[in-house]
């Protein structure tokens, strides 16, 4: 999988070498809250631990876990109303045929 970015209010960083970056995009955006949302599996690897562990050794200000537990469950509940969104949005587009801009072929086809 390659890793992925994309930002809509809220900047979703996820793929290999995430966890090398988090102290560098948490400084380089002055953000003054963080949510780590991660499933099971990356909790039960381990990284999930790591990747709070950091963020209680490296934030700039010191984050207690309730705090941080709400901005997660926040973070949350954005990504899965992006996730509602876009899938409105292919289920619309398809319901009415649209066609790729430019004429272009559509690579699933």
């Amino acid at each position: 999988m390659s890793p992925t970015e994309f930002s809509v209010g809220t900047k979703v960083i996820s793929g290999l070498g995430s966890l090398a970056r988090l102290s560098g995009e948490v400084e380089q955006s002055g953000a003054r809250r963080l949510a780590v949302v991660a499933d099971r599996g990356v909790a039960d690897a381990g990284l999930l631990a790591e990747v709070l562990q950091r963020v209680h050794e490296n934030y700039v200000n010191p984050v207690d876990d309730h705090a941080l537990m709400h901005s997660a469950v926040r973070g949350l509940v954005e990504i899965i109303g992006l996730c509602g969104y876009y899938t409105m949005v292919s289920m619309t587009l398809n319901t009415f045929e649209f066609d790729l801009p430019g004429g272009e072929a559509s690579e699933l086809a």
